[in-house]
């Protein structure tokens, strides 16, 4: 097991969270899981993942500008595919580590993994979006009220504009 070198800087930890960022969106970890293996064409993608074409190439472009893909032109097309090796060993270790099975012990029986007392069963993780929202200190609208340009902002009083 590889051993994590120490601190890194400031503006590294702000690339790797972008990184996160950017594979956190379903439809982009989709189209560079489909890169995974081999270069794949942008109308490859839009057919395997049933979205458009205009779709794919803006996310292409936003995941090659990260270095998570990278192309390659032959002719008319341009493939995709993932050329970095630590991108596709982190993504395969994780596709992995999210479809493993855990071993769990059925009550009353004996706790060992060689006994019939015990079975495997999938771990269920809860989604995201079937989480309850949490609002903590500057996610509220008055934080984005806030930070509004100033064309932006809501005016009050008998200043403002009829709509």
């Amino acid at each position: 097991m590889r051993q994590f070198r120490g601190r890194i800087g400031e503006d590294q930890v702000v690339e790797l969270a972008e990184t996160f960022r950017l594979m956190s969106d379903p439809t982009r970890l989709r189209i560079i899981l489909s890169c995974l293996d081999s270069a794949v064409a942008v109308g490859d993608i839009a057919d395997r993942l049933g979205i458009s074409g205009s779709l794919v190439s803006h996310h292409l472009r936003l995941l090659r500008a990260a270095r998570l893909l990278q192309a390659e032109r032959r002719g008319r097309q341009v493939f995709y595919a993932v050329g970095d090796e630590h991108v596709r060993s982190m993504l395969t270790d994780m596709t992995d580590h999210v479809s493993e099975e855990v071993e769990t012990e059925v009550e009353g029986e004996p706790a060992a993994p060689d006994l019939p007392g015990w079975r495997r069963r999938t771990l269920s993780l809860p989604l995201a979006r079937d989480l309850p929202m949490v609002q903590g200190p500057g996610t509220g609208p008055e934080t984005k009220a806030r930070h509004r340009p100033p064309w932006r902002q809501r005016r009050e009083g008998p200043e403002r504009r009829p709509a």
